[in-house]
């Protein structure tokens, strides 16, 4: 049997499940795919943004213009009644410049108060003053790729769930299976096959 038509080949796995849908490799090493385990740069890197959110659809506004509003939109669309400017460290805007696809990425000074705003951001799609508002964990931008095709590998219905948990790609193979993390295509691969 030829690397082609072998199952237990990663090769096979990319070339029958990954290409077909359209997953690049593009970022991520054949070195890295061997390892199940973090790259140790990026698991840093990652730490470095524990206490991060992104945020898109805010106008543009100087830092301690920003963060007014920021306080504004978690305590009356998010009902954070508790937040205070403090506990927002900095704010700065990523992407070119003046363009649609810049984003703000929000450092609180605490990781339960990062948390406690994103667990209610949905309570900014249900109004319809903050629906082009979304909020969104900071990930490297390996992981941003590897969760986006988990995402579509499970609009594909090859795998049941993907989301991020503290930084970590999740997916969930079935309904009912236990969650596992995922740290390369080649452990992704591996959870369409099975």
């Amino acid at each position: 049997m030829d690397h082609k038509t072998n199952p237990e080949r990663a090769e096979y796995v990319i070339d029958t499940v990954l290409k077909p849908l359209d997953i690049r490799l593009g970022g991520i090493t054949r070195h890295r795919d061997e390892l199940n385990k973090p790259d140790e740069k990026d698991a840093a890197d990652q730490k470095l943004r524990e206490r991060n959110l992104r945020i898109d659809g805010l106008p543009e506004l100087d830092e301690e213009h920003m963060k007014d509003t920021l306080v504004k939109l978690f305590k009356n669309r998010l009902g954070i009644t508790g937040i205070k400017r403090s506990d927002i460290r900095n704010v700065h805007w990523i992407g070119g410049k003046r363009t649609s696809t810049r984003r703000l990425i929000v450092c609180f000074t605490s990781k339960e108060m990062r948390d406690q705003v994103y667990q209610r951001k949905k309570r900014t799609m249900t109004n319809p003053d903050t629906k082009n508002i979304y909020i969104d964990n900071d990930l490297t931008s390996l992981r941003e790729k590897l969760f986006f095709d988990a995402r579509k590998l499970a609009r594909a219905k090859k795998i049941h769930f993907a989301w991020v948990d503290c930084g970590n790609v999740m997916i969930q193979r079935r309904e009912g299976d236990r969650p596992r993390t995922v740290y390369n295509l080649k452990q992704l691969a591996e959870a369409c096959k099975k």
